[in-house]
């Protein structure tokens, strides 16, 4: 289940979509966990990929034009708005 779990991240990682939709069923039905903690661990996986991605891809340059990889300056615009938004969207959803 182990195996499989990591292999589904792989192939989640790769196409973009993060992997929780994988890893919830996979800790759920492969061990046993309720949702609620299937969710939590799923998050803490799934940040670790974001946190590891990051580092990786930071120090490189688009293979085309001299900037970064990563356009920091938009992140500086979208992620106090989707953190904004996360935020109100919990409070709603109590």
């Amino acid at each position: 289940t182990l195996c499989f779990a990591g292999l589904a991240l792989v192939l989640a990682a790769g196409g973009g979509i993060g992997g929780g939709s994988i890893l919830v069923p996979v800790f759920m039905l492969g061990f046993g966990f309720h949702a609620k903690h299937a969710v939590a661990l799923s998050n803490v996986a799934i940040f670790g990929g974001a946190i590891s991605n990051t580092v990786l891809n930071a120090p490189r340059t688009h293979p085309f034009k001299q900037r970064p990889l990563i356009d920091w300056d938009l992140i500086l615009v979208m992620e106090p708005l989707t953190i904004a938004g996360a935020v109100v969207g919990a409070f709603i959803n109590k």
